[in-house]
């Protein structure tokens, strides 16, 4: 499996800040140990398998890594992403506190989902990658809820699939896979999927993080977006904290290829505003910078959960940009949706002369709480 895609897009340089410690990338591929998958000890520890072991071949490379659990709710292995708390080799939890990286970070992992596993319906795995306060302790996990099922009920019903979905909540007791409130998603092809969380700030200084699925021809599968207005950067939150199979029920679970980028591309835009509001030709999306540099344009993306595998773009070509490093720019753009009764993400994407884009967003108007519309940050449903 082929990882260019991802990390080319990290290979940047990143904007140093003052109090940071820059979280150093990381990558483990399991071809010659454990290191990042080792530090919890014990039952968390990852173990190394050859390509081939039980049938699976490694994602890439001879060599991948296998969690194999022991019952219901059994926790399985875990890694500190070679940076526990934004502090490079710190190894357990009496390190020092870290803060938010300057321009977010990326964590991501392949998972081989084995449809004809012949698992008992309703096996589970929860999959998390997990934040911390900037005192070092524990603030939020990101959760994907995956659970396999053959049973007549929800999405895929009648068939041998795997149901995914995302919350903050990991167990039984805590998430439930076919939860429709979480716009739960059907697998049914059995290969390896790489599972990445995307931590970055909104623009207006709130974690927004991506939970997306991809196959093994890094075609998306689908987006979950999670955020919380209470989780504001180096205010009640931090630096990465792990990434943990907080539950494994199956027999055997082949994992590969995890890696974290520390850095996202410096930012060309400084976003003073950015808002949508319905109106009677449509949703009128307006945003402004305070400047701009070495900015060619925008994109303004629209996501309807249940509806999209992720953010869509409205226009073709790139909005072009108006603003320099002196003064920023004023835009609007008008979405001719006129739909009753859903729930729209909008996002806007920042290209600089590099080819780096930005994300910045999202702004979620809530058609269904009012005639005219409600626009409030994103919140994810807990």
């Amino acid at each position: 499996m082929n990882k260019s895609r991802f990390v080319l897009s990290f290979v940047v340089v990143c904007l140093a800040a003052a109090a940071v410690v820059l979280l150093a990338d990381y990558d483990q591929g399991f071809e010659t140990d454990i290191v990042g998958w080792d530090v919890f000890g014990g039952a968390f520890n990852a173990v190394r398998v050859a390509s081939g072991t039980g049938g699976v071949t490694s994602s890439d490379g001879a060599w991948h890594a296998e969690d194999c659990g022991a019952g219901a709710d059994d926790p399985g292995a875990a890694t500190s992403w070679g940076g526990y708390a934004c502090n490079d080799g710190c190894a357990a939890i009496d390190c020092a506190a870290g803060l938010f990286q300057p321009n977010g970070y990326l964590t991501s992992v392949d998972i081989y989902l084995d449809v004809d596993g012949g698992w008992a319906n309703d096996t589970r795995f929860d999959w998390t990658s997990a934040i911390g306060m900037p005192d070092g302790n524990h603030r939020r996990d990101f959760v994907f809820n995956g659970g396999f099922y053959d049973d007549d009920l929800g999405p895929g019903a009648g068939t041998d699939r795997f149901v995914f979905s995302a919350s903050n909540n990991a167990t039984r007791s805590g998430a439930f896979p076919k939860n429709p409130g979480r716009d739960p998603i059907v697998v049914d092809q059995t290969g390896w999927y790489t599972f990445q969380h995307r931590f970055r700030n909104d623009g207006l200084g709130v974690l927004s993080v991506e939970l997306s699925i991809y196959d093994d021809t890094s075609t998306l599968v689908h987006m979950w977006v999670l955020s919380d207005p209470t989780d504001l950067i180096d205010v009640t939150v931090g630096g990465n904290r792990y990434g943990w199979f907080a539950i494994n029920e199956f027999g055997c679970l082949q994992y590969d290829v995890s890696f974290l980028r520390g850095c996202e591309p410096p930012l060309s835009v400084e976003l003073d505003a950015f808002t949508v509001e319905p109106t009677r030709d449509g949703v009128l999306v307006r945003w402004s910078t305070v400047w701009e540099k070495d900015n060619v344009g925008f994109r303004v993306l629209r996501y309807e959960p249940g509806r999209n595998k992720g953010p869509e773009s409205l226009t073709q070509a790139v909005i072009p940009a108006e603003g320099t490093e002196l003064h920023g720019g004023h835009y609007e753009l008008v979405d001719p949706v006129k739909a009753p009764n859903r729930v729209l993400h909008y996002y806007l994407e920042d290209v600089d002369v590099h080819g780096n884009v930005y994300r910045h967003g999202p702004v979620i108007l809530d058609l269904r709480e009012s005639k005219t519309g409600l626009v409030r940050p994103a919140a994810s449903k807990r």
